[in-house]
């Protein structure tokens, strides 16, 4: 039988049930049913290399043990080409990019193979209310969301752990939660020294338990009703 290839892993910022529910609303109304099978979600890495995986989950296993939830500023909407998308921030210090840059910072040195777009600093945290579309439809949009929207705040609690599928889709794998335990509370939060990480820690098991459904991230314009 022939081998086939490992497919890559894609890492995102897992945000409280509140905040991801109500984000996930706005995108199911303006994406379209028949295409839109992804959750909300703000990608950290899009493509890290499945044959370091026990590396990858010891890292990450690390990280979340050694951070602390915190908190997040949704919103406002903003126009992102042909689409419209919210920004999320963290209320102090950028915990969002800190994360992000500690987990970089650690894959870098420790030679796993990032694509180019997984190299660069996170950008501006987003969650996609829609894209693919014409600036027309892109504009509705944005009038719509904005007319009644207003900032809230929300958390940030752990990280997850995706498989990319051949057909686009998104497999689930796993949450690392952010939780300190006593003897980790005096550590700054979130910047654990991954640089003194044990890399030898062991990998949670093979099989993770069942998560969110299979999704992808393809879609146009959804519901866009002007009034």
């Amino acid at each position: 039988m022939s081998s086939h290839p490992l497919q890559p892993f894609v890492l995102t910022l897992s945000l409280d049930s509140r905040t991801a529910s109500s984000l996930t609303a706005l995108r199911t109304k303006y994406f379209p049913a028949h295409r839109n099978h992804l959750s909300s979600h703000l990608t950290y890495f899009h493509a890290l290399p499945a044959a370091r995986k026990s590396d990858i989950v010891a890292d990450l296993l690390h990280l979340a043990s050694v951070t602390k939830p915190f908190e997040i500023i949704i919103g406002p909407p903003f126009m992102m080409g042909a689409g419209v998308g919210i920004n999320i921030k963290s209320t102090q210090d950028k915990r969002i990019e800190a994360v992000h840059d500690k987990l970089l910072r650690r894959w870098t040195t420790t030679e796993i193979a990032l694509t180019g777009q997984d190299k660069r600093k996170l950008g501006s945290p987003h969650a996609t209310v829609m894209n693919k579309c014409s600036k027309e439809e892109a504009d509705a949009c944005y009038e719509q969301v904005t007319k009644t929207w207003k900032d809230r705040k929300g958390q940030a609690v752990g990280l997850q752990l995706w498989e990319y599928q051949k057909d686009g889709s998104w497999k689930f794998l796993h949450d690392f939660n952010f939780q300190v335990d006593s003897s980790n509370e005096t550590k700054e939060d979130p910047s654990a020294d991954m640089n003194k990480l044990d890399i030898s820690t062991p990998s949670p098991k093979e099989h993770y338990d069942n998560g969110p459904k299979n999704s992808t991230d393809e879609g146009h314009c959804g519901n866009l009703s002007k009034k």
